[in-house]
């Protein structure tokens, strides 16, 4: 991807364990150039699961942004 800039908006949901499921691409600009780098970084990311009541609880719809921009 050398050479590009973009960015992407992507859904998930964070797990009772903290872990990140059902990611969903939901737009970027360039189409598709960076989905899957996105994908691959947000199956490595672990959050503290929300909770409800002191219990571990799913949460779904969190959105993330992604910027990618060359250094100049």
């Amino acid at each position: 991807m050398a050479g590009f800039e973009g960015v992407i908006y992507v859904r998930f949901v964070v797990t009772e364990t903290g872990e990140v499921d059902d990611i969903e691409i939901v737009g970027g600009f360039p189409p598709g150039a960076f989905n899957e780098v996105v994908v691959d970084a947000l199956e490595g990311w672990r959050y503290d699961p929300a909770t409800q009541d002191g219990v571990p609880v799913r949460r779904s719809g969190v959105e993330q942004r992604f910027d990618y921009r060359m250094q100049r």
